[in-house]
């Protein structure tokens, strides 16, 4: 990228007020991250060709076309959306090829929507652990999953994703509920909305106290959710208290106390149709 590119790279710098090292560690974020062995990885040259030739960092995976028959796929056989990273897969997978029942994770590897990022050589078979190669790449695989399973189209999906991470940005919880809400209609569970709206979300972290159903970390705050389910007709303020009380009796903020960053526990609570949330700064 330096050695050829150099003159682009400078010349995006200078279009856009970067210094080369932050364009650098924004075009390795945006477009690097590919691996056939998890070890060496390249960049995207079609996204990258277009970077240069645009001036601008945007999601160009778009232009190679939607894959409707991928994401039908995911939607038919129900796979949880949030297995989709540091997904374990056997070598076994790769020689899979029945056209009456495709194997998703393969599919997934095929197409450059995963990539190989770790291999275990100790096991009997070679295990492969799959993730998202880089950000243009899960951003459209989510944006094109949100729009399967929601029936949204697409121009009206980052609108809302965008007013989804303003609200938390903003601690304004009652709007991001209000999103979740609507939404929850249509996917059953919450956790799947925050991965499909693209929101930086480190699902199920497991701590030695348990496991924290979901964080989302902002450069100047932290969540930690907790979510509690109950029958229809169960009382939503009582199930809210208990998932926040979980968050501090089992504390789940240890984790992260070298960090720095201020950390909001939020226990949110559902019943049926019904859902409602409690808030507490930890500082």
């Amino acid at each position: 990228m330096e050695s050829y590119f150099g003159q682009h790279i400078q010349s995006l710098c200078f279009e856009l007020g970067l210094k080369n090292t932050s364009a650098g560690a924004m075009i390795k974020t945006w477009y690097n991250g590919y691996s056939w062995n998890a070890k060496d990885k390249m960049y995207n040259p079609f996204s990258i060709l277009n970077l240069f030739a645009e001036q601008r960092f945007s999601n160009y995976w778009f232009a190679s076309g939607t894959p409707t028959f991928l994401m039908k796929l995911i939607k038919k056989t129900q796979r949880d959306v949030t297995t989709f990273e540091n997904k374990k897969i056997s070598e076994l997978i790769f020689d899979s090829y029945n056209l009456e029942n495709f194997n998703v994770f393969a599919l997934l590897l095929q197409t450059g929507y995963l990539t190989i990022t770790q291999i275990d050589k100790k096991a009997r078979t070679p295990q492969y652990i799959l993730n998202y190669p880089n950000f243009e790449v899960k951003e459209a695989f989510t944006t094109y999953l949100f729009e399967t399973f929601t029936n949204n189209e697409l121009e009206e999906i980052q609108p809302a994703a965008e007013n989804l991470r303003t609200y938390l940005e903003e601690e304004n919880l009652d709007g991001f509920m209000n999103i979740i809400r609507v939404l929850f209609a249509k996917i059953p569970y919450p956790l799947h909305i925050l991965v499909l709206m693209g929101v930086e979300i480190d699902l199920e972290v497991l701590t030695d106290k348990g496991r924290i159903d979901g964080v989302l970390a902002f450069s100047d705050k932290i969540y930690l959710i907790e979510f509690k389910y109950g029958k229809a007709g169960s009382q939503i303020d009582s199930l809210a208290k208990k998932a926040l009380k979980q968050i501090k009796d089992k504390n789940y903020g240890e984790r992260f106390l070298n960090d720095g960053r201020p950390q909001i526990y939020l226990g949110v609570g559902f019943a049926g149709k019904e859902m409602g949330y409690k808030m507490e700064n930890k500082s």
